[in-house]
């Protein structure tokens, strides 16, 4: 009798607990970022952010003023802020609350809204001389470097009478956590689309409150590697409206084009191609040694290897 009454009891405890841990993971918290055209919010990142971080910030109050009007300010961790933060990358207030972008792993990040405090960071490529020396070149034989766009970001944004801004993009091989934790932000909780690169393409909501809601994000792209930059004609002249270069590299930021370090390169001649096909030898001898009309090739330098490899 007395482990028969025990048993519903441990029963509705546990159907409690269940219940608890599923409220707090489906808690969500609403916070409004401008009210009447009027900013609500600031947005915080490190006094030498990473190229992601600083991309990511100047996007969000890019999109966020197309949407309100409302310009959100911009402060370092070293500043004093009151109100709602918005912390894009790794700061020292990412620190206080336990949230490095080192512990994140590549591709991945998080979005995490709070009271008073939303959270965008994921890892990001930090822009060092060591981080700088790291060989490897993309399907198209162009080294790392090469992808790290300089742009005008005003001239990208239609806001050239506003005068220069330069800024190095994160190149599309790099870790950007924190892009990638922006752009989903600005897709799923202020309904922006990136049809193109100018904005004639870019679609968004037009309205002076804007109050944002959700809980907790944490994942990794589901594409690992996305590398088609195409843009030719008759795509660029009609349809996207023909943009100028720093336009069409900070569309494929916004596209998420690039991810993990991988790269194809040809193994075969075209000229070859019947005999490799009817000749299973190949497949065990490899390329260049002694087929009909194969071309052997020295070791390839480890500059000119893929990347990741």
């Amino acid at each position: 009798m007395i482990l028969a009454k025990k048993v519903p009891t441990a029963i509705l405890m546990l159907g409690v607990c269940l219940t608890v841990s599923a409220a707090e993971k489906s808690r969500s918290v609403e916070i409004t970022l401008v009210r009447d055209g009027k900013p609500n919010a600031t947005i915080v990142v490190a006094k030498d952010p990473t190229p992601s971080a600083h991309l990511a910030a100047l996007e969000l109050q890019y999109h966020i003023q197309k949407i309100t009007g409302a310009v959100v300010p911009v402060s370092t961790d070293r500043e004093e802020t009151a109100g709602t933060r918005i912390l894009v990358g790794e700061s020292k207030q990412t620190s206080i609350l336990g949230i490095k972008g080192d512990d994140f792993k590549s591709l991945e990040y998080l979005i995490q809204i709070r009271p008073n405090t939303i959270v965008l960071i994921g890892r990001d490529w930090r822009d060092t001389e060591e981080n700088r020396k790291e060989l490897g070149r993309s399907t198209y034989g162009h080294a790392l470097e090469s992808y790290r766009n300089r742009i005008d970001y005003h001239k990208a944004t239609g806001r050239g009478a506003q005068g220069a801004k330069f800024i190095t993009l994160p190149g599309f091989f790099d870790d950007q956590g924190t892009c990638y934790a922006t752009y989903h932000f600005l897709e799923q909780c202020c309904d922006v689309r990136w049809y193109g690169p100018t904005e004639l393409n870019i679609v968004f909501p037009s309205q002076k409150t804007l109050t944002v809601r959700g809980g907790t994000i944490r994942r990794s792209r589901d594409l690992k590697h996305v590398h088609a930059t195409g843009g030719s004609w008759p795509i660029i002249k009609v349809q996207w409206n023909n943009p100028n270069g720093d336009e069409l590299n900070l569309y494929w930021r916004r596209m998420r084009v690039g991810g993990e370090k991988w790269a194809g390169n040809h193994t075969i001649h075209g000229s070859t191609v019947r005999s490799i096909f009817s000749d299973a030898e190949y497949q065990a001898k490899g390329r260049g040694q002694g087929q009909p009309g194969l071309l052997h090739q020295p070791q390839a330098h480890p500059e000119d290897r893929p990347s990741g490899s």
